[in-house]
């Protein structure tokens, strides 16, 4: 795809999309580890260098419900340094509404996946 050519080392949360914006607000219950594997693919398709995600995560993990172990974070966290990044899934897959965290806007209509939100808001502003 062509996401690769394009990336947003430092984005603001402005222009993620309430999926996004939402997940980071910390898992009240149950959903962690899948909201962390969304936010991993986000932040990484969007081209956020690995400081930056972590800086990130942390700041996630803080406002779940019960923090994931710092263990298990940095093991995912090696594992996305070592791999390229895949997109997160699709709009229409279950993961968002399973979390409960598909929450569409007007922009949310004119795209298949939480990157294309991102991309387009983000030219938008310039």
């Amino acid at each position: 795809g062509s996401y690769k050519q394009i990336s947003i080392p430092d984005p603001d949360e402005n222009i993620f999309p309430p999926c996004i914006k939402l997940l980071l607000n910390g898992s009240k219950q149950d959903g962690r580890k899948r909201a962390l594997f969304l936010l991993m693919n986000f932040f990484k398709s969007l081209g956020v260098s690995d400081e930056g995600i972590e800086r990130r995560i942390e700041e996630w993990n803080k406002k779940n419900y019960s923090p994931l172990k710092k263990g298990y974070i940095q093991s995912q966290l090696i594992w996305y340094k070592r791999n390229s990044a895949r997109l997160p899934p699709n709009c229409d897959k279950p993961n968002y509404q399973e979390l409960n965290v598909c929450k569409p806007d007007e922009l949310c209509r004119q795209i298949k996946n939480p990157i294309n939100y991102a991309f387009k808001k983000y030219f938008r502003k310039r």
